[in-house]
């Protein structure tokens, strides 16, 4: 399977790569070194071009407030309409735990606006929504939380991993995307 890992040559998007790579998927990383971008839309139609799944582990490069919400609800609305356009079957996006809780945090709400237009778009979708920091107890765990158009019943799945192991949940949502009929557990 062809997946385009928006965000792919930072830390968590190289390690999707990574392990996606590892199974057979022909992964392809996507970023502004490698000419996308996608608030511009810059390079994006000839990214997304031939790719059944999206990956979108993008980070804003301001927290002001405004730019923040800007980056999330542009580069987004790109990726959808470009996705759209060239046929791509799945979107898989990162986010953050209790973003919905933690409104104060301009960056927190720009999420909360990004996971909206993706739940709002009518595409296959998941959202992977995780911790922030390198910890969250002695033990190195962090808690991660999955949604998907496909879980309806029970939108929030919630499991607690080791922090090395968050690529592994982001790859097993694009083979859930493969695989539309199965449930995560």
């Amino acid at each position: 399977m062809n997946v385009l890992v928006i965000g792919g040559s930072g830390l968590i998007g190289s390690r999707v790569i990574a392990n996606l790579t590892e199974l057979g998927h022909e992964a392809v990383s996507a970023s502004p070194r490698s000419g996308v971008d996608s608030v511009s839309g810059e390079g994006l139609a000839k990214a997304v071009a031939g790719a059944h799944t999206v990956v979108d582990v993008s980070n804003s490069p301001s927290f002001d407030d405004e730019r923040v919400l800007h980056f999330f609800t542009t580069s987004t609305g790109n990726l959808l309409a470009a996705e759209r356009a060239a046929g791509v079957r799945h979107h898989v996006a990162l986010s953050i735990v209790g973003a919905d809780r933690t409104l104060e945090s301009g960056y927190l709400r720009a999420k909360v606006a990004q996971e909206k237009l993706i739940e709002g778009s009518g595409f296959p979708y998941s959202i992977v929504r995780a911790t922030q920091g390198r910890t969250n107890s002695r033990r190195g765990t962090h808690r991660l939380q999955l949604r998907t158009s496909e879980c309806e019943s029970r939108p929030w799945l919630r499991q607690s991993l080791t922090a090395n192991r968050f690529q592994r949940v982001a790859t097993g949502a694009v083979r859930a995307g493969r695989a539309r009929r199965r449930r995560s557990r």
